[in-house]
């Protein structure tokens, strides 16, 4: 029988602003790296509206703690309205 402890759910984080998507899966790709998990992808959609890009993107990163049992963490990123801007950092033109 499979024993399951959730230990945080339902949060959500909300923001509006500047970021760059491409550093953001870096950062999510670099941190189970760095702390031996397998990143495991469930879903990665895109789809293009008039009002912008949508994205939704479903982790199940885990990591084997023994023969019989690993540890499991469940992401769910959903990126509404996303639009493609170009921003002058450090005098370097970068998409964001």
């Amino acid at each position: 029988m499979v024993e399951k402890k959730i230990v945080v759910e339902n949060v959500q984080l909300n923001y509006k602003g500047l970021f760059s998507v491409k550093d953001l899966y870096r950062v999510i790709d670099s941190f189970f790296k760095e702390k031996d998990w397998d990143k495991h992808e469930t879903r990665n959609n895109e789809f293009v509206s008039p009002e912008g890009k949508y994205l939704e993107l479903w982790l199940e990163p885990y990591r084997k703690v023994s023969e019989y049992a690993k540890l499991t963490i469940r992401i769910q990123l959903i990126i509404k309205d996303l639009k493609e801007v170009m921003v002058e950092k450090e005098g370097q033109k970068k998409k964001m």
